[in-house]
């Protein structure tokens, strides 16, 4: 495919019609055509020679800035007032979990909590994860922390699972 670009003006016929080509002399409807400001546009000229013309008449920086799609906001969110998005929150906020051993100890619910800790150590020495040795001299133990979650029951009727991991810290 080969393209051609016909540049952003055309001049001027002369006004002396000896200096006019042949064919245009049989026509003079096509002078005043030419006298016109042209649009610049790029003629494609097709294997099969069709030629279509492609309007270039906007610039790309009226491409570029065309009209963006607006985004639709959510409707499930949409009837949400104030009211109701703090009661959603405070509800959130109301199950809190403890960060630390103390906050997990001595919170209200300090007994789910412990039982949770419990089952974990249970599965960490039943799957023989690590044993208990004296700590050799001059090296460095790797710290451990308590996560807490918790979790959702499987039913929407179902009382939360409270779940306690023990994890290692750092890195040897």
């Amino acid at each position: 495919m080969r393209a051609i670009l016909v540049q952003q003006r055309v001049s001027k016929a002369p006004d002396d019609p000896k200096t006019f080509p042949d064919d245009l002399k049989q026509k003079p409807s096509e002078i005043d055509d030419i006298n016109e400001i042209a649009h610049s546009s790029i003629i494609l000229h097709l294997s099969d020679n069709i030629v279509r013309q492609v309007d270039n008449s906007k610039t790309a920086r009226e491409i570029w800035d065309r009209e963006r799609r607006q985004a639709k906001p959510n409707p499930k969110y949409q009837s949400l007032n104030h009211t109701e998005y703090a009661l959603v929150s405070g509800e959130a906020i109301e199950c809190t979990e403890p960060l630390t051993y103390d906050e997990a100890v001595s919170c209200t619910k300090s007994k789910e909590w412990l039982e949770a800790m419990r089952e974990e150590m249970q599965s960490l020495l039943k799957m023989e994860t690590w044993k208990l040795v004296f700590c050799p001299q001059h090296q460095r133990l790797i710290q451990s922390k308590w996560l807490y979650k918790l979790k959702d029951g499987t039913n929407s009727n179902d009382a939360p699972r409270y779940k306690a991991r023990l994890v290692a810290k750092g890195f040897s």
